[in-house]
């Protein structure tokens, strides 16, 4: 499948596919214009592979994640990390929803952070809990019905549940 998606849009050239245990099969250009993605695993997963290969992330200064779930690892590992948060997208695909989060080496504090408790943030995606795009507003939604469902049997999404359930006492359904 991304082959052929290289091949229609001409990039196959510029580029490389690997498949490999994690990080260590690739070899990355000392150059800042290297930007790493990781597609297709959860989010859980995704943290744990940058955790154990950090070595090799030391020339990479940009992060593109697509986690299948468990987004709230990825965005904690890269808030620890040094990455700051620069954009986060609900993409839909047929019925399903996708969450492309991208991320940037960045010296200080992350100011897409703050606005809400922490740990919702995390779990939920500053950005996207200040989007207005369609896609971002069903992911939301969607989110907001599986924690509920969840209720007390997960205490600690109750910040999460928290900062939704205001959110979504504003907006209409």
């Amino acid at each position: 499948e991304a082959r052929s998606r290289l091949r229609e849009t001409n990039l196959g050239d510029r580029v490389p596919l690997v498949r490999g245990d994690g990080l260590q099969s690739l070899r990355f250009a000392d150059s800042k214009s290297t930007v790493l993605v990781i597609a297709g695993v959860g989010g859980d997963l995704a943290a744990q592979i940058l955790e154990r290969d950090r070595q090799q992330l030391l020339t990479i200064d940009r992060i593109v994640v697509q986690p299948e779930r468990h987004a709230r690892e990825v965005r904690a590992w890269m808030r620890s990390n040094g990455f700051h948060l620069i954009s986060e997208q609900a993409i839909p695909e047929a019925r399903r929803l996708h969450l492309v989060l991208r991320f940037q080496r960045a010296p200080g504090a992350d100011s897409s952070y703050g606005a809400h408790a922490l740990e919702a943030e995390l779990q939920l995606g500053p950005r996207l809990l200040r989007s207005t795009e369609p896609a971002a507003i069903a992911w939301l939604r969607r989110e907001h019905r599986r924690l509920r469902e969840l209720g007390c049997r997960r205490p600690d999404l109750a910040s999460a549940r928290a900062v939704l359930s205001a959110r979504f006492a504003r907006w209409t359904e």
